[in-house]
């Protein structure tokens, strides 16, 4: 596991069935529920609210895919006290339209829109913006040019999440996935998304690479990372 493998996974397929992405994605947001993905995103969000002595918090979800995250973090916020103005992009259509229904299952007001964050300017206006599982997905380069776009889109911090590349990982992507989802794409994808992922040190230097000094990255459960950068604002 010491070299980095990019192949390209099922989910990018832009011929890949509506019916199909569809299982996959309700089959990744099953993995990122019982794995609480959204937990140590939320604690950030708790901490940057409560040192600012905030009621309200904007948040956009780069690549937000079936808007499961997202939900969630609405969803525990407000348990919390806490309300957050919501925006996803991605940039599959389809992935779209599960999103919003999945806001509309649990009654939330998210706005959720068509932008290709590699091609695209990001929405600005957002204190926090997130993006979790998507630099497995990408160059080097692109890493870097998401980075700073991010970077530029925040007006406070940007949180990163994503796997980390270890051979733990890898056995705990093959059983997961075949425990907790009857997709083919995901059995398929999981596996190679953690081949493709990046080592702490590798996003550290991405992190550098793209001018965000004082990047925190840290171990979260199970077998991921979380950047962290905050804007210097003296």
């Amino acid at each position: 596991m010491s070299d980095r493998v990019l192949i390209g996974e099922l989910m990018d397929d832009p011929n890949l069935s509506h019916s199909d992405l569809r299982a996959a994605l309700v089959g990744l947001g099953r993995l990122n529920r019982f794995s609480f993905a959204a937990r140590p995103i939320w604690k950030e969000i708790e901490r940057f609210a409560a040192i600012r002595q905030l009621r309200t918090v904007r948040v956009l979800d780069v690549a937000c895919g079936g808007g499961d995250i997202l939900c969630d973090l609405v969803r525990i916020a407000r348990s919390n006290g806490l309300e957050i103005i919501a925006k996803g992009v991605d940039i599959n259509p389809d992935s779209l339209k599960l999103a919003k229904l999945t806001a509309k299952a649990y009654n939330l007001q998210i706005d959720f829109d068509s932008v290709n964050a590699l091609q695209q300017p990001l929405p600005s206006g957002s204190d926090i913006v997130i993006s979790t599982l998507f630099l497995h997905h990408l160059s080097q380069s692109d890493c870097v040019e998401l980075l700073k776009k991010m970077a530029s889109a925040s007006s406070e911090m940007i949180i990163v999440s994503d796997l980390v590349r270890s051979k733990v990982g890898q056995l705990l992507a093959l059983l997961a996935t075949q425990l907790l989802t009857r997709s083919k794409i995901v059995h398929i994808d999981g596996p190679r998304s953690v081949r493709a992922a990046w080592t702490q040190d590798e996003t550290r230097q991405l992190a550098r690479t793209a001018g965000l000094e004082g990047a925190q990255i840290r171990s979260i459960f199970p077998c991921r990372f979380l950047l962290k950068w905050e804007r210097d604002l003296r």
